[in-house]
Parts: structure tokens; sequence; C-alpha cells
């Protein structure tokens, strides 16, 4: 995959995460200076008072 493949990639990632309204962290992971693998880690927050944790997609 070239370079521009890869940027892409994890430009899509980052995207879905923002699109999905995500908490968490994306880390990306180089290896001289090339993209080895990316990790997304996703937390919840628990349900504001009063409101049905269904409803909040936990």
């Amino acid at each position: 995959m070239t370079e521009e493949a890869m940027l892409a990639w994890v430009a899509g990632l980052i995207r879905q995460a923002q699109s999905s309204g995500t908490y968490g962290t994306v880390t990306i992971h180089l290896e001289a200076g090339k993209i080895l693998r990316a990790q997304v880690a996703a937390n919840y927050k628990p349900p504001a008072a009063g409101v049905n944790a269904r409803e909040t997609g936990s």
C-alpha cells in the first residue's frame, strides 16, 4: 500500500470516529516513519440522570 493510501486509511478511521461521536483515542503506530497499525479505543460515559442507558448506545 502506498504512503498516500495509508494516510487516507488513517484519515478515514479518524473521520469515522468523529462522525460517530466517539469518546476515546486513535493511536497510530509507526516504524521507521511508516504506518504500521492503528488502534481505536472507545470510552463510554454513563448516561445522564433520567436517561435510559439504551438511548445513549451504552
